[in-house]
């Protein structure tokens, strides 16, 4: 005998505005959920039942009958993305985001400044992996003018990028209309040598003139005390801090 209320409603599940239930039979795709979300989240399911490649011409497209009554175990489903340390394009992070959305993950972190290159001499010469500031603020344009940059060999060649606020807006609009939120990262008080070398002032020691290429670990950080005592005023580089982070 079938126990019909041992089978969960969509409001039983765990969070449940992103549950659905999908049924597939013959000749019909049926998807229901409380929210917008949960319709989302049916169509990615059904995309994964689908084959990877079209089938030959002159063949339908098949999918087996089946029934999901599914919800997310954890709110939070994150997957991370470095561009600190290599710049990605806009294209490349809108595909990411796509191949985040069919499998359901909900939040995009977008790390988003660097100091310190990533060590892969195994495959690829390390210096390709380098370390910068990707966002544009306007009110301080020198953090993509140089700290978006760095010597990809002693000077003669430069290698980085940024993201202008256009370009991170149409991307957070992107991420939305796939139910993914935002998370940006903009580390300090270290890991900071990008946008200290931009605004050497902000750091403890002022020795800070290049964007770093080299593999290691820096000891340079902020330091908001030292930068005002400097300056003898809170009005030019304490909003700078507190602006930036």
């Amino acid at each position: 005998m079938a126990c019909h209320s041992c089978v969960p409603s969509l409001s039983d599940l765990p969070n449940n505005r992103e549950a659905y239930e999908l049924t597939v039979s013959e000749g019909t795709v049926t998807i229901k959920a409380n929210a917008p979300h949960g319709v989302f989240n049916g169509l990615q399911s059904f995309f994964l039942l689908l084959p990877a490649a079209a089938p030959p011409d002159g063949h339908d497209v098949r999918c087996e009958a089946i029934k999901v009554l599914d919800s997310p175990r954890f709110r939070w489903r994150g997957a991370l993305l470095d561009v600190g340390r290599h710049f990605f394009s806009v294209q490349f992070i809108k595909k990411f985001l796509d191949v985040l959305a069919l499998h359901k993950i909900n939040v995009f972190h977008w790390h988003l400044t660097e100091d310190q290159p990533s060590f892969c001499s195994s495959v690829f010469n390390w210096l390709a992996y380098g370390q910068g500031w990707r966002v544009e603020i306007k009110q301080l344009a020198r953090l993509a003018e140089v700290g978006a940059w760095r010597s990809a060999d002693g000077g003669a060649t430069w290698y980085g990028g940024f993201y202008s606020q256009n370009e991170m807006r149409d991307i957070v609009e992107y991420a939305k209309k796939r139910f993914i939120d935002v998370m940006p990262e903009i580390e300090c008080p270290g890991h900071c040598c990008a946008s200290l070398a931009a605004y050497p002032d902000l750091s403890c020691s002022g020795q800070v003139t290049e964007v770093p290429y080299q593999w290691g670990i820096h000891e340079h950080v902020y330091c908001a005390v030292w930068a005002l005592s400097k300056a003898g005023t809170s009005d030019t580089y304490y909003p700078c801090v507190v602006n930036v982070t």
